[in-house]
């Protein structure tokens, strides 16, 4: 578990004046070192946004879309001017900057929360995301372009730091016995946007403690919500959003103390970063239980920055390989409606993009791994990757079956919300239900290695499952991957053993063959194979096999090789 260390930052919390987060705008040493190609984008997309209209936001439309692409859209653009300032080191875009500050300063509110209501609570303890990022963004645009803001009037300046005063740090303050709730599954970004504006805008030392006291308070509760040995259970987008949230936190915090309190050493936090090298597959493609997608498109930036802090070469490795591998760096949209990573998260990115260029390429894959608090077991044996995974509640697909050859799919499910879309048996007509739960058990001896999972609790009582252990062995001296299914009932019931391949498929009596790989399967069970469209189009092969009859227990073998 994650310790947050109050006391030593409390005895060694420095002056807004001593910490230093990021470099100013017109530290021209650090900024100059941006790379060059995105510098220009970030001075175009600055430009751009210097020419965007400032769109009214009338109450009577609060909770609607144009509402909230308006509102989107002023504190992107804001972004984005800060960032064109930092990349070109002049006063070109100071204006429109300024300009913004004061519209979104005079915005009635700040929050998103209360979308169905024409007008937001302002007695709602709810802690809005876009509220606490919003500021975070005026906070840093306070320090990072100091100099260019007083330029044009020394009040603009005072003008954020007093409106940061009344919409965020004095709610901290009085409501100090108030429950907040955050609001969404963003709790990580919505407490490091408040230690933000809490180092930042607060100038007095006690009120400054009040606010990150209160701050530390709740980011002790989203981490006592996150699995202790670091997997993920609602997909690793979400997963990496929150593990880059958290170093915001502590690396704000490691800044803060003067590098005397530093977080990011904990265990948690580190296996939080290597749970996305142990997800990675090969090429662009992750196991991903529960997540959107098995190639999800991530920022290389973000990932290499997660891998520096952790001291992990593994993750700044992936990063690197998976940045030439695309061919392309992560471009922020000019649509500014489009919502991008918070502000400090761009800032650190940008000024790693040198050092990530330079970083060999390379790809370290574990043997086999067991993450027990995300239910996910996978194996590796020569050109072979197997996973055996489990999806969390609302995603039945417990013991879904995986399976690579080289960095192609062979098997592969593609909706773990729909249990006919996955690699996991029927049984009496009755399919998975929203309760994962299950035990994993890995073992290995001389040339094989197997793993268990105990899919039985996933099924309804209905369907009268005593147990059903699904094995995947490993085996050096067969060449060949075997899944097993022994399984035993408590009455006869028909038995479905469903695979989705993602390959051309062709089924036979006892064999299919799928553009290479092979399948094997006892020559009684009847076999039923179809076409199914996929997202992207995709042609899928669901396959599906069929006891001869009604059983009551059962030992099946599957056996794959290339």
């Amino acid at each position: 578990m994650i310790t947050i260390r109050q006391d030593a930052l409390l005895l060694n919390l420095l002056s807004p004046g001593e910490a230093r987060y990021v470099p100013r705008a017109d530290d021209r040493r650090s900024w100059a070192m941006l790379e060059r190609t995105l510098a220009m984008q970030l001075i175009e997309r600055a430009g751009k946004a210097q020419k965007l209209g400032i769109a009214p936001l009338y109450a009577t439309r609060y909770g609607q879309d144009d509402y909230k692409r308006a509102y989107i859209s002023r504190v992107e653009a804001l972004k984005a001017l800060v960032m064109g300032t930092c990349a070109q080191g002049t006063a070109a875009f100071v204006p429109a900057m300024t300009d913004l500050i004061y519209d979104i300063c005079q915005q009635a509110d700040w929050s998103l929360t209360d979308a169905g209501n024409a007008v937001p609570d302002h007695n709602n303890s709810t802690i809005d995301i876009r509220a606490c990022e919003t500021g975070a963004v005026l906070a840093f645009a306070s320090i990072l372009c100091v100099n260019q803001l007083d330029a044009v009037s020394p009040m603009i300046v005072d003008y954020i730091l007093k409106t940061l005063k009344t919409r965020l740090i004095d709610p901290m303050i009085n409501w100090e016995g108030v429950d907040w709730r955050i609001d969404g599954d963003c709790e990580a970004r919505a407490v490091s946007a408040l230690i933000a504006v809490s180092l930042i805008a607060e100038r007095d030392d006690r009120r400054r403690w009040l606010c990150l006291r209160r701050a530390l308070s709740l980011l002790d509760a989203c981490v006592k919500k996150l699995p202790e040995e670091g997997g993920f259970l609602t997909g690793l987008e979400n997963h990496i959003q929150t593990t880059l949230a958290l170093d915001d936190c502590f690396s704000m915090l490691w800044a803060a103390s003067g590098g005397a309190v530093e977080m990011r050493d904990e265990a948690q936090f580190i296996e939080m970063a290597q749970s996305i090298v142990d997800a990675h597959i090969d090429g662009e493609w992750f196991i991903n239980p529960a997540g959107k997608s098995a190639r999800p498109l991530f920022d290389t930036d973000a990932l290499f920055r997660l891998g520096v802090d952790a001291r992990l070469n593994s993750l700044c490795a992936l990063a690197s390989y998976l940045r030439r591998l695309r061919g392309y760096d992560a471009q922020f949209p000019c649509d500014f409606t489009m919502e991008t990573p918070p502000i400090y998260q761009q800032i650190i990115n940008a000024l790693g993009r040198g050092d990530l260029i330079k970083e060999p390429a390379r790809v370290e894959r574990s043997l086999n791994i067991v993450k027990r608090d995300m239910r996910l077991m996978v194996g590796r044996m020569d050109e072979f990757y197997v996973a055996l995974s489990s999806g969390t509640a609302g995603c039945p697909a417990v013991g879904d079956f995986t399976l690579f050859v080289g960095d192609e799919p062979g098997i592969m499910s593609t909706h773990q919300d729909k249990p006919r879309l996955a690699s996991v048996p029927t049984i009496g007509g009755f399919d998975q239900i929203p309760e994962p739960g299950c035990d994993l058990d890995y073992s290995e001896g001389a040339g094989y290695a197997m793993l268990s999972m105990n899919i039985a609790p996933a099924y309804p009582a209905k369907a009268g499952v005593i147990n059903w252990q699904r094995t995947v062995m490993m085996a050096r001296f067969e060449s060949s991957i075997r899944l097993m299914d022994v399984f035993d009932l408590d009455s006869p019931s028909n038995v479905t053993f469903r695979f989705m391949f993602r390959r051309v498929a062709h089924a036979g009596a006892g064999v299919v063959e799928a553009d290479g790989l092979s399948m094997r399967f006892d020559p009684n069970l009847s076999v039923r194979l179809e076409n199914l469209a996929a997202p992207g189009g995709q042609i899928l092969y669901r396959l599906e096999l069929y006891t001869p009859q009604p059983a009551s227990s059962g030992n099946y073998s599957f056996v794959f090789r290339n």
